[in-house]
């Protein structure tokens, strides 16, 4: 019933929003001024730190006035989301700013998830993830970072009920990604939500067309992100001793060496899947989550856009890796298919790659992982490469040098 009642709640207020611009009256403005001092009087502090956010944030506003098309909900939606970021992370700075121990914490040899989307990250950071000695930011905590700091278990309840609340509305935007990705309150979450405190991240273009913010991005160093990214983890474990951090985000493919600079003893997994098994399922979780706040979601013009982007991911994390940036005992290679059929097998191979200790408990909780999250546990996702005007010999033109390197010949690359 309420989730009904949600649903029919947003669709009412879409059709309010396409009335009032029958009528020529504009729905509420995003202004990056009002943003900033909005967020300055909530959180009674103004000191930004480092990353500056005045240009990202006016290019954010631009796009989404113009280029993103916006419904109703959708504009609320983003306000609320920018508004929350800025304000967090003013009351991240104002903490660390009486208590400078912070910035002192180490963070050591943490775990890095990267791939492309749909390549088994989410599975392998869950997996991971179990291991006791393993910590990974949660939704909620990326959510609500500074009461997850906190010492207060109560708060941290209370809170976690709110943001599972707050995700409700989610399903109402779109119905039908949680078929494509869980997105749970005590789930792990990634890291582009960490980077999104600093607006430097590639969330923004994930679940809106962006193209004056995304261009911008692109030309950006991304060690700014990755110095923010270090900032916001010794917070969250400053109150809560953490041995290791296990992280995860496909995005991560854009900056490999920047992420070594800030943590030259991370442990980098890269997952490997064909290419054609992948961009259809990817073009379909983009065209969801665009839909969920605006009316521009074009199968055909997202189809060629995911494809553009995640080559130029893969081609810099070769370069990369061609230019020996990466010593080869700080990264290991995983095939999809050899994760999904043989999990615990894996696991074993990444701890003996990185001299991590595997202990029996370990092993025990990843089988309960696996146990308690079977495949297509929120159904099957339906899609084809047609559905975006997709055709394989496109895809495998993008992706050869990538293809060549990590992929064995498949049936679906050669179809």
């Amino acid at each position: 019933m309420l989730r009904q009642l949600r649903r029919y709640t947003i669709g009412t207020a879409k059709q309010s929003g396409r009335l009032l611009r029958y009528f020529g009256l504009e729905n509420p403005k995003l202004s990056s001024h009002r943003l900033l001092t909005a967020a300055q009087e909530l959180a009674q502090w103004d000191q930004w730190g480092d990353p500056d956010p005045n240009l990202p944030l006016t290019l954010l506003c631009q796009d989404f006035e113009t280029d993103a098309e916006l419904h109703l909900p959708g504009r609320i939606a983003a306000r609320f989301d920018l508004l929350r970021l800025l304000k967090h992370r003013l009351e991240i700075e104002k903490v660390i700013a009486d208590n400078p121990p912070i910035t002192q914490q180490p963070i050591k040899k943490p775990i890095f998830v990267v791939g492309l989307p749909r390549t088994g990250t989410t599975m392998l950071q869950n997996l991971l993830a179990s291991d006791p000695r393993h910590r990974s930011p949660l939704t909620w905590e990326t959510m609500q970072p500074v009461i997850a700091a906190s010492r207060h278990a109560r708060q941290h309840a209370a809170i976690q009920r709110k943001v599972a609340s707050q995700l409700l509305w989610l399903d109402a935007l779109a119905p039908d990604f949680h078929r494509i990705h869980a997105v749970k309150a005590g789930l792990p979450q990634e890291c582009l939500v960490i980077t999104a405190h600093a607006l430097h991240s590639y969330q923004f273009q994930t679940t809106h067309y962006v193209p004056r913010y995304q261009s911008w991005l692109q030309q950006q160093s991304r060690s700014a992100a990755y110095r923010y990214h270090r900032r916001f983890l010794q917070h969250m474990q400053w109150q809560a001793p953490t041995q290791r951090w296990v992280l995860k985000a496909p995005a991560h493919l854009f900056g490999l060496s920047e992420l070594l600079e800030i943590y030259p003893d991370a442990c980098i997994i890269q997952t490997h899947r064909e290419p054609t098994e992948v961009m259809s399922s990817l073009a379909s979780l983009t065209i969801e989550l665009r839909g969920a706040f605006s009316d521009r979601h074009d199968a055909r013009q997202i189809g060629p856009e995911v494809i553009h982007r995640w080559s130029q991911a893969l081609a810099s994390a070769l370069l990369t890796r061609d230019q020996k940036k990466i010593p080869s005992e700080r990264i290991f290679d995983v095939d999809y298919h050899q994760l999904t059929t043989s999990p615990l097998n894996t696991l074993q191979q990444i701890y003996a790659h990185f001299e991590l200790d595997w202990q029996p408990q370990t092993a025990a909780s990843q089988e309960a992982w696996l146990t308690r999250n079977p495949k297509h546990r929120h159904g099957h996702h339906q899609h084809t490469l047609t559905d975006f005007g997709l055709q394989t010999d496109w895809i495998n033109e993008h992706f050869s040098a990538y293809r060549q390197r990590f992929l064995r010949p498949s049936a679906a690359a050669v179809a």
